[in-house]
């Protein structure tokens, strides 16, 4: 797996001022396509408006545009996540002499094994198309996590569902963290 504190430190937090046109607009097309536009009060459940609002605006940033407001990009965001903790939490509620037995049929972890196929039926045909442009075409073109990444795997002998793989877990800090970050900060304290 790739160093993720490196792509932050070395070319996401320079990118973010470079950006700032396109998150906002992103921020904007969430906010409209998330959140009831109504003079009257609307009750909205935030527990699951953000996690998917973040999932869009954080997607321009990982996967670019042409992925970042596919419904079924932002469903493998945001789900992948919940997967993945489950998975944790009933691998923690097995006991350790067990788990070489009862891990591989855990039903949690067969939902995010399926997830990961999901995610590559998704992003495989954009890594692939990718990978076989001019690298020069790439760099000028694609402003995004994932375009860092495919030029970085090049050497490495990464592939597609290697970076599918990454490009999950780095959704899983980008989006869970994130939406719950905002949803705490939004609960009024008792």
């Amino acid at each position: 797996m790739t160093h993720m504190p490196g792509y932050v430190r070395s070319w996401i937090t320079p990118a973010l001022a470079r950006m700032r046109s396109e998150i906002k607009d992103e921020v904007e097309n969430a906010l409209l396509k998330e959140i009831p536009q109504s003079s009257e009060w609307t009750e909205i459940n935030l527990c699951q408006k953000t996690p998917r609002i973040i999932a869009m605006v954080t997607g321009r940033i990982i996967v670019g545009l042409d992925l970042c407001r596919s419904a079924t990009y932002i469903e493998i965001a945001t789900e992948f996540t919940k997967e993945v903790m489950a998975t944790a939490i009933s691998i923690t509620l097995i006991p350790l002499f067990l788990r070489p037995l009862m891990v591989p049929i855990l039903p949690q972890l067969w939902l995010t094994r399926r997830r990961i196929v999901q995610a590559e039926e998704v992003l495989g045909p954009t890594i692939t198309s990718r990978w076989l442009q001019p690298q020069n075409q790439n760099r000028t073109e694609q402003v995004d996590i994932l375009q860092l990444m495919i030029e970085a795997s090049e050497n490495c002998g990464r592939g597609k569902k290697d970076l599918v793989v990454e490009l999950l877990f780095l959704n899983i800090g980008a989006v869970h963290s994130t939406a719950m970050t905002i949803t705490h900060a939004s609960v009024p304290p008792t």
